[in-house]
């Protein structure tokens, strides 16, 4: 499927759900009798969710607001594993891309105990009516949460901060090839003065390069701070979550060290995500989740791999011992790892899974190995989903 993959992706004239269409044909229509789901960069992002014990933190932060029906954690973790899904970064056609993973298991922290979420559950509506609970609770103080959840997982205490930006420039015209879709770019603003432009200042840990937190960049009539003021002004509240927090670096991150996920400037999104100012503010926060969630998964990965003194052969042999995420998700992304189903027999079989990726997720530990592991899909349908 590595060549199928390509070719979609060089296919610069079609549209998301085109693409997503594709990969879901040869998903459901691989010959043999056999049906195959994607594992890979999804996988090992879901992985990393379950060891931050995201999912139910956001649960219980946003229980009392969002639909009682829904897992708002299992979803904005489907989002999180769409927007990171290097090199289909996107946030639309969610439905389709869950259906092009095992969700049944992905999505219900591996135990195929029904508590997942359905693919029916990742429509537009149902997807509106999260971003709507997530603007209510406040988007600062959600992050605020999940961030120091993040740092008592990992056991770190920051010190020193640096500041960094997250942000794109968008159109208020819809993409000519789907009406409910947008683009989204991060870097074209300079050249097109007519995008508007949504941004946020955040802090992140100068050690680990983990955000922090989101600083709040509204300034008062007549008043322009600095960057480096306005993040300076927020230590103090910023000491009451992370005590040990001493200073904030004048000196930002370098570009290399940024966590832009892949190459590609540009990332499709649903136009629902930009209907107002609230829903900008919340596809704020939900990118910047999957930076956190991105980094996350850098520090652990480079922290095992120095500890167990592991490698990974990217593009022209060469040895990496410590991979940016992008190199990471890049190199699993090459792999095509999948699992497939023969349903002459039907056994669940993981392929092209190697030695080095394999060598890193025993390494991580459990959270990450259950997906990678045929036993843990013996729950899901033996026919397959249609």
């Amino acid at each position: 499927m590595s060549e199928d993959k390509e070719a979609i992706a060089n296919s610069s004239q079609e549209s998301t759900q085109e693409i997503l269409k594709k990969i879901l044909k040869k998903i459901h229509e691989n010959g043999e009798g056999r049906s195959v789901y994607d594992l890979g960069n999804p996988a090992l992002i879901a992985g990393t969710f379950d060891y931050l014990r995201l999912e139910s933190q956001i649960n219980d932060l946003l229980g009392k607001t969002a639909d009682g029906r829904q897992n708002c954690g299992a979803l904005i973790k489907l989002l999180t594993m769409q927007l990171l899904n290097v090199p289909h970064q996107m946030l639309s056609d969610t439905s389709l891309f869950m259906e092009s993973i095992p969700s049944e298991v992905i999505l219900g922290n591996g135990n195929g105990n029904g508590n997942e979420i359905k693919p029916e559950q990742a429509c537009r509506a149902d997807i509106a009516k999260l971003l709507d609970a997530i603007s209510i609770f406040g988007t600062e103080e959600l992050f605020d949460s999940l961030s120091r959840q993040v740092f008592d997982r990992l056991g770190i205490e920051p010190q020193e901060a640096q500041i960094e930006s997250s942000g794109f420039y968008y159109s208020d015209y819809e993409s000519e090839y789907d009406s409910s879709q947008l683009i989204l770019n991060q870097r074209c603003g300079r050249e097109n003065t007519e995008l508007n432009h949504a941004s946020d200042i955040v802090l992140v840990d100068s050690l680990s390069r983990i955000p922090i937190g989101i600083i709040k960049s509204d300034d008062s009539a007549g008043e322009k701070r600095s960057e480096f003021d306005k993040a300076s002004s927020c230590l103090p509240e910023l000491r009451k979550k992370f005590p040990k927090l001493q200073s904030v670096s004048r000196k930002r991150l370098p570009a290399k060290g940024s966590w832009r996920c892949c190459q590609r400037p540009e990332i499709t999104v649903d136009s629902m995500y930009l209907e107002d100012s609230s829903r900008i503010k919340v596809l704020l926060f939900l990118m910047d989740t999957a930076l956190l969630v991105y980094a996350a998964t850098e520090y652990l990965a480079r922290k095992v791999m120095k500890e167990k003194n592991l490698s990974l052969t990217g593009p022209e042999r060469r040895v990496n011992t410590s991979p940016t995420g992008n190199f990471l998700l890049s190199y699993i992304s090459f792999l095509d790892t999948s699992l497939v189903l023969n349903r002459c027999t039907g056994e669940w079989s993981v392929v092209n899974l190697n030695g080095e990726f394999a060598s890193l997720l025993i390494a991580l530990g459990h959270e990450w190995m259950k997906y990678f592991v045929e036993t843990s899909y013996a729950c899901m349908k033996r026919e397959g989903r249609s």
